[in-house]
């Protein structure tokens, strides 16, 4: 028996694990040990350092990129309690697609510790080997698993709506330990450190029996982690079991409570916390049932936007605008998600026709964007809706008009071949509860005035409530009023 023979019959394996498969054929372990040491060529090993005792991941190449090579992969990283495998896990929970800072929290791994493997570290390895790729996205370093490793995963149920309800997760802790005093007010930080990990929450606290009074004590610290899915395994956890407790054999400067909170624990995940000595709860349990029953409504609401916009009354829209608001405090994030919805709203009721959206395209050229918002105004017209929904102080600049300039180019390619659009009206316009930089006005007049065969507005705040005054969307008008005109950036 030999290496090749084995892996042929076995398909991919640990070093280790084809060692002990060469001692029960009755190799004796000198033999067994020299068979490894003379590893042909044919045999091919994963790059980086994966596994403990410097075990090596080996195939052949007809196992490259095959389903059997990512399963056993998987199978391996999992048999070791390897960190890698706890990140790649936290990743695939989110649709195999995170950002960096992000990824930094989900890893599991430190900054910089002795004997642990550091993020760096981690990430290059995972890279080198190809398991995870990095690109950029609207100015964003994002991180993406190899599409095959995230389909030998458990599936995730992982829409974009789960980062809006993740960032008022977050908004709304951030709140809560501010107000009750268990963290310092102004220390507090997102995507913050802690003993060389990262965490999505971070705050230094004065409070007993976190911090006790003497001359030589320091604060202790509570820290927070957040995961919006609604179907979280005890794999999805690993990497926050990790840091705890990492961070509990070794930290010696005073005490620290860490906190990981979900949507929804599967009740082995949510005993494995437990038993780990962690706080590990949902916002239902946490906020109390209204609050939990408000992020199920706003990612229903989210995950079927076009549907909203028609279905939901102006006074359903301005009653979870005031839900979120009061749950999310100053910080803007879900207001600015939720103002495609107002936009939907308010262009449904001037235009009427068929609405969608947030609707993804293609054109002929293979060039992809997103349309804000889509009205099918009968077979009269197209009207297609860039929305921003910032604060007074995000003024829209140059860039971002040209940014636009050049979607409404992809958007009227992909328009123009569709033959049942042909001969309608095509109209775009900009709309932002901000305003407008004088050189981006200017550049908006001269893109009007140099279109033949479309057209092209902008509407800023104090137009978005005249539009509302005039069609009497009271309401509306009221939560432009309340929830745009004045809110500020945490």
């Amino acid at each position: 028996m030999d290496i090749i023979n084995l892996l042929e019959a076995n398909g991919p394996m640990l070093s280790s694990s084809i060692k002990k498969k060469l001692l029960n054929a009755g190799l004796s372990d000198v033999a067994a040990r020299q068979q490894m040491s003379r590893v042909s060529k044919q045999i091919k090993k994963l790059p980086g350092n994966f596994f403990p005792c410097r075990a090596a991941f080996l195939y052949l190449k007809s196992h490259e990129n095959t389903d059997k090579f990512f399963e056993n992969l998987i199978f391996a990283l999992k048999e070791t309690n390897s960190v890698h495998f706890g990140a790649i896990a936290a990743l695939a929970a989110r649709g195999g697609k995170t950002n960096l800072e992000k990824f930094k929290v989900l890893s599991g791994a430190p900054i910089m510790r002795k004997k642990h493997k550091n993020f760096d570290l981690l990430m290059a390895e995972l890279v080198q080997s190809k398991l995870v790729f990095k690109k950029q996205e609207n100015d964003k370093e994002i991180i993406e698993l190899h599409t095959s490793l995230l389909n030998a995963m458990p599936k995730s149920a992982w829409t974009d709506a789960d980062e809006v309800i993740e960032e008022l997760i977050a908004a709304a802790f951030a709140n809560w330990i501010k107000k009750n005093g268990l963290g310092s007010y102004n220390k507090l930080k997102r995507n913050g450190e802690f003993n060389s990990y990262y965490w999505d929450i971070t705050a230094p606290s004065y409070v007993f029996p976190l911090c006790e009074k003497s001359e030589q004590a320091k604060s202790g610290f509570v820290v927070v982690d957040i995961l919006p899915q609604y179907d979280i395994t005890e794999e999805q956890i690993r990497y926050f079991v990790k840091k705890f407790e990492s961070t509990r054999s070794q930290y010696r400067f005073g005490r620290f409570l860490p906190i990981l909170i979900g949507n929804n624990f599967s009740a082995s995940a949510f005993s494995f916390g437990k038993k780990s000595g962690f706080i590990i709860t949902t916002p239902a349990n946490f906020f109390g049932e209204q609050v939990g029953a408000l992020l199920s409504d706003l990612k229903n609401t989210l995950e079927n936007m076009t549907l909203a916009v028609s279905k939901k009354t102006e006074v359903e829209i301005t009653n979870m605008f005031k839900s979120v608001a009061k749950l999310e405090g100053k910080s803007n994030n879900i207001r600015g998600a939720l103002f495609e919805l107002v936009t939907g709203h308010m262009v449904f009721k001037k235009f009427g026709g068929i609405m969608d959206i947030n609707k993804n395209i293609k054109n002929d050229n293979g060039e992809k964007t997103e349309i804000d918002v889509l009205c099918l105004e009968g077979n009269k017209a197209i009207r297609v809706f860039e929305c921003k929904g910032c604060n007074a102080n995000q003024i829209i600049d140059l860039s971002t008009v040209q940014r636009w300039e050049k979607k409404i180019s992809i958007i009227r390619n992909w328009i123009n071949g569709i033959s049942v659009y042909a001969g309608r009206e095509q109209h775009f316009e900009f709309w932002t509860t901000s305003s407008f930089k004088p050189e981006a006005t200017d550049y908006i007049k001269r893109m009007k005035t140099s279109v033949k065969k479309y057209t092209v507005d902008c509407k800023a705040y104090p137009e978005l409530l005249e539009i509302a005054k005039s069609e009497k969307l009271n309401s509306i008008y009221d939560l432009l009023n309340e929830h745009y005109g004045t809110y500020e950036r945490l």
